[in-house]
């Protein structure tokens, strides 16, 4: 599932590596991905933390 993507980069980076099928949660991108759920918590349009989830 990792796809390249680091703190820092953009949430456009995040669209291009994952695709435009997720939520967003106040400032975070949430995508939903077999049994994982992917957050990406994006701070003046870049990624600051991330967080992965299995289910």
């Amino acid at each position: 599932m990792v796809k390249g993507i680091h703190i820092g980069d953009t949430m456009d980076a995040v669209i291009t590596a994952y695709g435009d099928s997720y939520t967003m949660e106040g400032n975070e991108m949430i995508y939903e991905i077999n049994d994982r759920v992917m957050g990406f918590l994006i701070t003046d349009g870049k990624v600051s933390f991330m967080e992965l989830f299995a289910r």
